[in-house]
């Protein structure tokens, strides 16, 4: 059937997209894996296909997976605040916690150099 599905086919990509936003609201981690192994290969937009599939590996309790899945967005997004908070939960660590972002201070968060947000020393980067 997928064999049938041109790679331009938007409605079949938002399909699949929504059908993984179902089980990942469902906490099914593990169908959201599945659709997204599955039908990946045709989904349009990369941007939310990367998103999902960090989701995904952090609810299936991949951490360091996780964590590279939410670099490489962090990578070409650095401004993202729910990328950056993903990331630092694949370290254990609760931004929700913390007494302000501003206090926030670890040494891998030099990483994250084109953030508009501080700027960075990125010498112990990864």
């Amino acid at each position: 059937m997928l064999d049938s599905v041109p790679s331009h086919d938007y409605d079949y990509s938002e399909t699949t997209l929504y059908r993984i936003f179902i089980a990942l609201e469902n906490s099914d981690f593990a169908k959201a894996s599945e659709v997204l192994e599955k039908d990946g290969r045709k989904i349009v937009d990369l941007v939310s296909k990367k998103e999902y599939a960090a989701q995904i590996q952090q609810g299936l309790g991949k951490t360091k997976a996780a964590e590279l899945a939410y670099q490489g967005l962090l990578d070409d997004n650095p401004d993202n605040k729910q990328y950056l908070a993903s990331y630092l939960l694949t370290k254990d660590i609760d931004l929700s916690r913390q007494p302000g972002f501003k206090h926030f201070n670890q040494p891998f968060l030099t990483c994250f150099i084109y953030s508009n947000s501080r700027r960075f020393d990125t010498s112990s980067c990864y």
